[in-house]
């Protein structure tokens, strides 16, 4: 399993204004049971967030900056067979660490997606 999404942020603290950008690419491994056309399925994912920051503040003055930043994944949802592929419907938590030096704590998301997932 490989998925990416993109999610955008603008935080105003009173020093600084700072936007960031977090473009997570998940890996990890599901657990997916049969019921006919029917598939409930479990799914932990490591997930590695390129996040860039940029913003201006009173000490550090402007700033850009590009990061790598480590994650965890888990999802639950079922997936009902359709065609070549499956509409689905899944619930998740998205967990993970930024560290840099303009910016610092803990990123966390719920997720809900719906859609489609095509097999090749």
């Amino acid at each position: 399993m490989l998925g990416t999404s993109i999610a955008w942020s603008s935080l105003e603290l009173a020093a600084s204004r700072t936007s960031v950008l977090l473009v997570p690419l998940a890996v990890g491994l599901s657990y997916r049971l049969a019921f006919g056309r029917l598939s409930p399925y479990l799914a932990a994912s490591f997930v590695a967030g390129l996040v860039r920051s940029s913003g201006e503040g009173e000490q550090s003055g402007r700033f850009t900056r590009t990061d790598l930043v480590p994650g965890f994944r888990a999802t639950i949802g079922g997936e009902l067979g359709l065609g070549p592929g499956g509409v689905f419907l899944q619930l998740g938590y998205e967990h993970g660490r930024l560290e840099v030096p303009e910016l610092e704590g803990r990123v966390g998301r719920i997720l809900a997606e719906l859609g489609y997932r095509l097999r090749l």
